[in-house]
Protein backbone atom coordinates (compact mmCIF):
# COMPACT_ATOMS: atom_id res chain seq x y z
CA UNK A 1 0.00 0.00 0.00
CA UNK A 2 0.93 3.44 -0.78
CA UNK A 3 2.45 5.81 2.32
CA UNK A 4 -0.33 8.75 3.34
CA UNK A 5 1.53 11.92 1.87
CA UNK A 6 2.22 14.79 4.69
CA UNK A 7 0.84 18.24 3.44
CA UNK A 8 0.13 21.55 6.31
CA UNK A 9 -2.25 23.82 7.10
CA UNK A 10 -0.80 25.98 8.97
CA UNK A 11 0.48 24.62 11.98
CA UNK A 12 -1.82 21.32 11.11
CA UNK A 13 -0.89 18.25 9.27
CA UNK A 14 -2.83 16.61 7.23
CA UNK A 15 -2.60 13.47 5.36
CA UNK A 16 -3.90 12.48 2.12
CA UNK A 17 -3.84 8.79 0.80
CA UNK A 18 -4.34 8.34 -2.66
CA UNK A 19 -5.18 4.70 -3.24
CA UNK A 20 -2.98 2.64 -5.92
CA UNK A 21 -4.61 0.86 -8.91
CA UNK A 22 -5.46 1.13 -12.53
CA UNK A 23 -8.35 3.52 -12.57
CA UNK A 24 -7.96 7.39 -13.78
CA UNK A 25 -10.45 9.10 -12.74
CA UNK A 26 -12.40 11.44 -9.78
CA UNK A 27 -12.77 9.16 -6.72
CA UNK A 28 -14.75 10.17 -3.81
CA UNK A 29 -13.06 11.81 -0.71
CA UNK A 30 -13.36 10.48 2.79
CA UNK A 31 -12.49 13.73 5.37
CA UNK A 32 -11.74 12.70 8.82
CA UNK A 33 -10.99 14.22 11.89
CA UNK A 34 -7.96 13.20 14.57
CA UNK A 35 -6.02 12.36 11.93
CA UNK A 36 -3.05 11.39 13.59
CA UNK A 37 -4.25 8.25 14.61
CA UNK A 38 -5.97 7.14 11.13
CA UNK A 39 -3.03 5.33 9.22
CA UNK A 40 -0.19 4.30 11.35
CA UNK A 41 -0.03 3.13 15.06
CA UNK A 42 3.11 5.08 15.86
CA UNK A 43 1.21 8.13 14.86
CA UNK A 44 -1.51 7.31 16.90
CA UNK A 45 -2.03 9.04 20.22
CA UNK A 46 -3.35 5.62 21.85
CA UNK A 47 -1.22 3.40 20.33
CA UNK A 48 -3.30 1.61 17.74
CA UNK A 49 -4.33 3.77 14.20
CA UNK A 50 -7.84 3.45 12.31
CA UNK A 51 -6.30 1.21 9.65
CA UNK A 52 -8.02 3.01 7.36
CA UNK A 53 -5.85 2.29 4.50
CA UNK A 54 -6.70 -1.79 5.02
CA UNK A 55 -9.89 -1.36 5.30
CA UNK A 56 -10.33 1.01 2.16
CA UNK A 57 -8.11 -2.10 0.51
CA UNK A 58 -11.25 -4.17 1.85
CA UNK A 59 -13.74 -2.28 -0.95
CA UNK A 60 -12.05 -3.63 -4.10
CA UNK A 61 -14.73 -5.84 -4.78
CA UNK A 62 -17.34 -2.79 -5.04
CA UNK A 63 -15.61 -2.62 -8.51
CA UNK A 64 -15.95 1.55 -8.24
CA UNK A 65 -13.51 3.82 -6.86
CA UNK A 66 -11.47 3.45 -4.05
CA UNK A 67 -11.72 7.05 -2.03
CA UNK A 68 -9.21 9.47 -1.26
CA UNK A 69 -9.05 9.77 2.66
CA UNK A 70 -7.74 13.14 4.08
CA UNK A 71 -6.87 13.05 7.95
CA UNK A 72 -6.95 16.64 9.37
CA UNK A 73 -4.86 15.74 12.60
CA UNK A 74 -6.00 17.81 15.66
CA UNK A 75 -4.31 20.12 17.89
CA UNK A 76 -4.26 18.49 21.19
CA UNK A 77 -5.29 21.03 23.51
CA UNK A 78 -8.07 22.47 21.21
CA UNK A 79 -9.13 19.54 20.17
CA UNK A 80 -12.68 19.91 22.09
CA UNK A 81 -13.33 23.69 21.40
CA UNK A 82 -12.73 22.74 17.48
CA UNK A 83 -14.63 19.94 17.14
CA UNK A 84 -18.20 21.30 19.22
CA UNK A 85 -21.10 22.44 17.09
CA UNK A 86 -20.58 25.84 18.14
CA UNK A 87 -23.72 27.45 16.65
CA UNK A 88 -25.83 24.37 18.64
CA UNK A 89 -24.34 25.46 22.07
CA UNK A 90 -23.95 29.17 21.29
CA UNK A 91 -27.33 29.50 20.40
CA UNK A 92 -28.64 27.91 23.22
CA UNK A 93 -27.20 29.36 25.95
CA UNK A 94 -29.16 28.16 28.33
CA UNK A 95 -28.44 24.24 27.52
CA UNK A 96 -25.25 23.12 29.75
CA UNK A 97 -22.39 21.79 27.62
CA UNK A 98 -19.40 20.99 28.77
CA UNK A 99 -15.82 19.59 27.79
CA UNK A 100 -12.94 17.23 29.81
CA UNK A 101 -10.24 18.47 31.74
CA UNK A 102 -8.22 21.49 30.53
CA UNK A 103 -10.51 22.28 27.91
CA UNK A 104 -13.68 22.96 29.66
CA UNK A 105 -12.44 26.62 29.52
CA UNK A 106 -11.39 27.25 26.03
CA UNK A 107 -13.41 29.13 23.71
CA UNK A 108 -15.62 27.58 21.16
CA UNK A 109 -13.22 26.60 17.54
CA UNK A 110 -15.79 24.76 15.87
CA UNK A 111 -16.89 27.41 13.20
CA UNK A 112 -13.46 28.22 12.47
CA UNK A 113 -12.51 25.07 12.33
CA UNK A 114 -15.01 23.49 9.83
CA UNK A 115 -14.18 26.80 7.61
CA UNK A 116 -10.42 25.64 7.82
CA UNK A 117 -11.77 22.37 6.79
CA UNK A 118 -13.39 23.85 3.28
CA UNK A 119 -11.54 26.75 2.34
CA UNK A 120 -8.11 25.36 3.12
CA UNK A 121 -7.60 21.25 3.76
CA UNK A 122 -10.01 20.35 1.34
CA UNK A 123 -8.46 22.79 -1.45
CA UNK A 124 -4.55 21.03 -0.58
CA UNK A 125 -6.03 17.46 -1.22
CA UNK A 126 -7.59 18.58 -4.71
CA UNK A 127 -3.95 19.94 -5.90
CA UNK A 128 -2.65 16.73 -5.33
CA UNK A 129 -5.61 13.71 -5.95
CA UNK A 130 -8.31 13.92 -8.65
CA UNK A 131 -11.86 14.13 -6.41
CA UNK A 132 -15.05 14.11 -7.80
CA UNK A 133 -16.80 17.28 -7.61
CA UNK A 134 -20.15 15.49 -6.27
CA UNK A 135 -21.71 16.20 -2.91
CA UNK A 136 -22.55 12.37 -2.84
CA UNK A 137 -19.45 11.33 -3.11
CA UNK A 138 -18.09 13.29 0.06
CA UNK A 139 -18.11 11.81 3.43
CA UNK A 140 -16.42 13.60 6.74
CA UNK A 141 -16.47 11.11 9.67
CA UNK A 142 -14.67 10.87 12.97
CA UNK A 143 -15.61 9.19 16.51
CA UNK A 144 -16.47 10.98 20.02
CA UNK A 145 -16.22 14.62 19.99
CA UNK A 146 -15.53 14.10 15.88
CA UNK A 147 -18.61 12.68 15.74
CA UNK A 148 -19.98 15.70 16.80
CA UNK A 149 -17.70 17.61 14.37
CA UNK A 150 -18.98 15.33 11.79
CA UNK A 151 -22.60 15.84 11.94
CA UNK A 152 -21.51 19.70 12.53
CA UNK A 153 -20.51 19.39 9.18
CA UNK A 154 -23.37 18.64 7.73
CA UNK A 155 -25.21 21.92 9.23
CA UNK A 156 -22.45 24.19 8.02
CA UNK A 157 -22.22 22.87 4.40
CA UNK A 158 -24.62 20.44 2.92
CA UNK A 159 -23.55 21.52 -0.17
CA UNK A 160 -19.86 19.84 0.21
CA UNK A 161 -20.83 17.01 2.62
CA UNK A 162 -23.27 14.14 1.33
CA UNK A 163 -22.86 12.35 4.04
CA UNK A 164 -21.92 12.29 7.71
CA UNK A 165 -20.00 9.18 9.49
CA UNK A 166 -20.51 9.88 13.46
CA UNK A 167 -18.84 6.78 15.03
CA UNK A 168 -19.31 6.71 19.18
CA UNK A 169 -20.93 10.10 19.28
CA UNK A 170 -20.18 12.05 22.46
CA UNK A 171 -23.45 13.02 22.99
CA UNK A 172 -22.38 13.52 26.96
CA UNK A 173 -20.74 16.75 26.01
CA UNK A 174 -24.31 18.51 25.88
CA UNK A 175 -28.00 18.14 26.74
CA UNK A 176 -30.87 15.59 25.75
CA UNK A 177 -32.43 18.77 24.69
CA UNK A 178 -29.54 20.48 23.20
CA UNK A 179 -29.19 17.13 20.66
CA UNK A 180 -32.12 17.45 19.80
CA UNK A 181 -32.13 21.42 18.83
CA UNK A 182 -29.00 19.94 16.66
CA UNK A 183 -30.74 17.55 14.67
CA UNK A 184 -33.00 20.49 13.85
CA UNK A 185 -30.25 22.48 11.98
CA UNK A 186 -29.82 19.70 9.60
CA UNK A 187 -31.07 19.90 6.14
CA UNK A 188 -34.26 18.18 5.18
CA UNK A 189 -34.15 14.50 4.67
CA UNK A 190 -35.32 15.13 1.38
CA UNK A 191 -32.08 16.64 -0.01
CA UNK A 192 -30.44 13.26 -0.11
CA UNK A 193 -27.94 13.08 2.61
CA UNK A 194 -27.38 10.43 4.88
CA UNK A 195 -26.01 9.63 8.25
CA UNK A 196 -24.43 6.94 10.15
CA UNK A 197 -24.55 6.75 13.81
CA UNK A 198 -22.91 3.94 16.02
CA UNK A 199 -21.74 3.41 19.60
CA UNK A 200 -21.04 0.73 22.01
CA UNK A 201 -22.63 -1.13 24.86
CA UNK A 202 -19.31 -0.75 27.43
CA UNK A 203 -17.16 1.83 29.07
CA UNK A 204 -18.04 5.42 27.92
CA UNK A 205 -20.51 4.53 24.91
CA UNK A 206 -22.09 2.68 27.55
CA UNK A 207 -23.78 6.34 28.41
CA UNK A 208 -24.10 7.11 24.53
CA UNK A 209 -27.77 4.99 23.84
CA UNK A 210 -30.04 7.53 25.79
CA UNK A 211 -29.58 10.44 24.09
CA UNK A 212 -28.70 8.42 20.57
CA UNK A 213 -32.25 7.34 21.17
CA UNK A 214 -33.35 10.45 21.62
CA UNK A 215 -31.62 11.87 18.65
CA UNK A 216 -32.86 8.51 16.40
CA UNK A 217 -36.55 10.06 17.49
CA UNK A 218 -36.22 13.39 16.38
CA UNK A 219 -34.88 12.27 13.19
CA UNK A 220 -37.57 9.74 12.47
CA UNK A 221 -39.86 13.26 13.19
CA UNK A 222 -37.94 15.00 10.47
CA UNK A 223 -38.27 12.19 8.07
CA UNK A 224 -35.24 10.72 8.08
CA UNK A 225 -35.33 6.95 7.77
CA UNK A 226 -33.28 3.55 7.17
CA UNK A 227 -31.73 3.39 4.85
CA UNK A 228 -30.83 6.70 4.33
CA UNK A 229 -30.19 6.74 8.29
CA UNK A 230 -28.17 4.16 10.01
CA UNK A 231 -28.04 3.79 14.17
CA UNK A 232 -26.17 0.67 14.93
CA UNK A 233 -25.31 -0.46 18.52
CA UNK A 234 -22.25 -2.97 18.96
CA UNK A 235 -22.65 -4.95 22.02
CA UNK A 236 -19.60 -5.68 24.09
CA UNK A 237 -17.21 -2.99 22.48
CA UNK A 238 -16.10 0.50 24.24
CA UNK A 239 -14.40 3.91 23.59
CA UNK A 240 -11.04 2.95 21.44
CA UNK A 241 -9.25 3.29 18.19
CA UNK A 242 -9.19 -0.17 17.76
CA UNK A 243 -12.58 -0.91 18.51
CA UNK A 244 -13.86 1.76 15.67
CA UNK A 245 -11.18 0.25 13.27
CA UNK A 246 -12.81 -2.86 13.27
CA UNK A 247 -16.18 -1.46 12.43
CA UNK A 248 -15.02 0.82 9.69
CA UNK A 249 -14.44 -1.65 6.48
CA UNK A 250 -17.96 -2.42 7.61
CA UNK A 251 -19.11 1.32 7.64
CA UNK A 252 -17.34 2.62 4.53
CA UNK A 253 -19.46 -0.16 2.41
CA UNK A 254 -22.43 1.29 3.70
CA UNK A 255 -21.56 4.84 1.86
CA UNK A 256 -19.70 3.41 -0.81
CA UNK A 257 -22.43 1.17 -2.06
CA UNK A 258 -25.17 3.96 -1.42
CA UNK A 259 -23.27 6.31 -3.54
CA UNK A 260 -25.33 6.66 -6.82
CA UNK A 261 -24.28 5.95 -10.07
Amino acid sequence: MTEPIRLHSGTRNVDVWIPQDDFDGPRPLLLMHDGQNLFRDADSGFGHSWRVREAVETLRDLGRPLPVVVGAWNTGGTRAAEYAPQDVYENHPDELYGFLGEQQHTPLLGNAYQAELIEKIIPLAKEIADISPRREDVAIGGSSMGGLASLYALTQFPETYGTALCLSTHWMASTENNARHFIDMLPNASEGHRLWFDHGTDFLDGEYGIKQDAVNIALARKGWAWPQVQSRVYVGTGHSESVWAARLPEILRWWLKGISE
